[in-house]
């Protein structure tokens, strides 16, 4: 699910709490079971399996739902989201896989952060035992993909995804420092953050912007 014209759908992580209290509730009203979930900056990831064939009704729920809260949050009109949900039937043990490791890469190969595990607007903590879990979400179903015993499936599951960072890093090209900046001004920590997962030092960012390396680490540590 996406933002209108690719806008953002979450600005803080109190919006992201209200859309996963929304998960929550939209969960137990279809008695789906929630298995993953990704939440980005102008999207989100979701893997649900449905007893009852309610995908649509769910959908719409939560997303009208979040979307009216947030509009009155932010004062704005007209809609957040930029179109139906897109899906796909998720039937053959291959393209389940593929998904279990593409939902968590999501904010890794966005340049947000360089480990999975370390975002944490996504089930993929919960699902390692990095954090306690939200009460929506179903945990034991994904690891017996893996193995009977719990820490043994964690550990698969985790060189599964690990395998799939690697793919990632060979892949994709470095963005330069100035793709990663613009001309914007001020410069954000997401920015930095960003530059920093892309494998540049503080010093390399502290020369592009004119900032000394200490006044880049205080700002990726302490601005949005």
């Amino acid at each position: 699910m996406r933002g209108n014209n690719k806008g953002p759908i979450y600005t803080s992580d109190t919006d992201r709490r209200l859309f996963l209290a929304f998960l929550a509730r939209a969960r137990s009203r279809c008695g789906w079971w929630v298995h993953m979930y990704c939440l980005m900056t102008n999207h989100f990831h979701l893997l649900v399996e449905t007893p009852d064939p309610n995908i649509a009704a769910g959908m719409q729920g939560l997303n009208s739902q979040y979307a009216h809260c947030f509009n009155l949050t932010y004062g704005r009109v007209g809609h957040l989201f930029q179109r139906r949900y897109a899906h796909s039937l998720v039937d053959e043990d291959e393209h389940l896989q593929t998904i279990m490791r593409y939902i968590p890469l999501n904010p890794v190969k966005a340049g947000l952060c360089s480990r999975p595990e370390d975002w944490e607007w996504s089930s993929y903590r919960s699902t390692l035992g990095l954090c306690m879990p939200p009460r929506f979400l179903t945990i034991d179903w994904l690891l017996s993909r893996f193995g009977e015993d719990p820490d043994v499936a964690r550990e698969r599951y985790r060189e599964w995804v690990d395998d799939g960072i690697a793919t990632l890093r060979r892949e994709a090209p470095q963005p330069s420092l100035g793709d990663i900046f613009g001309a914007v001004r001020p410069v954000s920590g997401d920015a930095i953050r960003r530059a920093r997962a892309a494998g540049y030092s503080f010093q390399q960012i502290g020369d592009h912007l004119g900032m000394s390396p200490t006044t880049v680490w205080r700002w990726a540590a302490t601005r949005v």
